[in-house]
């Protein structure tokens, strides 16, 4: 196997929105308001300084924006926002196969993802985000993950995972 760069990098500016009446007039209202796309599909982040992913059909997460100036343009719309950036954790995956590494905790063939991809999922038993990049993937878990994740991923890219020594480490 490659090596694979693994590194914990800075949580970008990550907000849950929740409409509670997610009918397509007040989508549309709201992508008006906002000023940019909130994504019908659940598979794949939009593009843009402000991208989404809808992970719910009343929920989405909306990068790239204050969770404040989102309060702002919505007011008037029946709607809910968390600000989830200091409470998430993100790691980028690079290298030839970075597929195949993040499997080693999952059950998705993350080999076909064309960038923008994305899914909830499992990884090493961790609820999170796995999102396909140009050169890699992305993985976004709740920030009270990191030190497993951490120990996990080391251990993954040592070749340690499957052997028992992986769950120890991770636990150690």
């Amino acid at each position: 196997m490659d090596k694979h760069l693994v590194r914990r990098i800075t949580p970008p500016l990550l907000v849950s929105l929740r409409l509670f009446r997610p009918e397509d007039d007040e989508v549309a209202r709201a992508e008006a308001a906002l000023g940019f796309e909130l994504k019908s599909a659940a598979d794949a982040w939009s593009l843009g300084d402000v991208s989404t992913l809808r992970i719910r059909p009343d929920e989405w997460l909306v990068r790239g924006i204050e969770a404040a100036m989102v309060n702002r343009r919505l007011r008037g719309l029946f709607h809910h926002v968390t600000d989830l950036g200091g409470g998430s954790a993100v790691w980028n995956v690079m290298g030839q196969n970075a597929a195949d590494l993040i499997a080693m905790g999952g059950t998705l063939d993350f080999g076909a993802w064309r960038p923008g991809r994305a899914a909830r999922t499992l990884v090493a038993k961790v609820p999170m985000i796995v999102s396909r990049l140009e050169d890699g993937f992305e993985l976004l878990a709740d920030s009270s993950h990191v030190a497993y994740l951490d120990a996990w991923l080391r251990a993954a890219t040592a070749g340690e995972v499957g052997t028992g020594r992986a769950a120890h480490a991770a636990t150690a």
